[in-house]
């Protein structure tokens, strides 16, 4: 019987034994665990704080999104804006050579214009002093208007050309070498 009070005594120390060190590792099991539950939190409080962030972070991304969108459609805008000024240019550029180039045509047409003037207006001062000098051949005139009121002698008057001829008339003698009858 005391053989077996002794297996039944060491059965009871190595129980006792693995009960305390089962109790132990159930406390530090559960120290683990309330470290864990702990870390967990934290994890939580952490994955919380995060996701406050990320939505604080996406609301300045939207906005910056949409700013970018409207930045690029102005940027679009101020481009064609740019063409159009730029073909506006060229057109106007287009109308300045085409404005010069008529500009200088019509210079040298008033050019033209004033030396035709010119002409016609010697021919009429011509055409003025050959009629008053056919006048005062026909009428028989002393005085000659080209000769600024001059008095001359019929006998003694300048010879005066007929119109188209280079010769002179003798208004005193009626001699006309040309032969045309006066």
């Amino acid at each position: 019987f005391a053989v077996v009070a002794e297996e039944v005594r060491s059965l009871a120390q190595r129980s006792a034994a693995a009960a305390h060190e089962s109790s132990q590792k159930i406390e530090a099991s559960t120290l683990s665990s309330r470290e864990g539950a702990r870390c967990l939190d934290g994890v939580g409080d952490s994955f919380a704080k995060i996701s406050d962030k990320v939505k604080h972070t996406d609301s300045p991304v939207s906005e910056i999104s949409l700013v970018t969108k409207e930045q690029a459609q102005g940027i679009e805008h101020i481009t064609v804006a740019l063409q159009e000024m730029s073909k506006v240019g060229q057109d106007n550029l287009s109308s300045i050579e085409e404005m010069k180039r008529a500009a200088e045509q019509s210079a040298g047409a008033s050019q033209q214009i004033v030396g035709t003037a010119e002409q016609m207006r010697s021919q009429a001062m011509r055409q003025h002093e050959i009629t008053a000098d056919l006048k005062t051949v026909i009428d028989g005139s002393t005085s000659s208007p080209s000769s600024h009121g001059e008095h001359t002698h019929p006998n003694h008057a300048k010879p005066r050309r007929v119109l188209g001829s280079q010769q002179p008339i003798h208004a005193a003698s009626g001699a006309n070498p040309s032969g045309i009858k006066l």
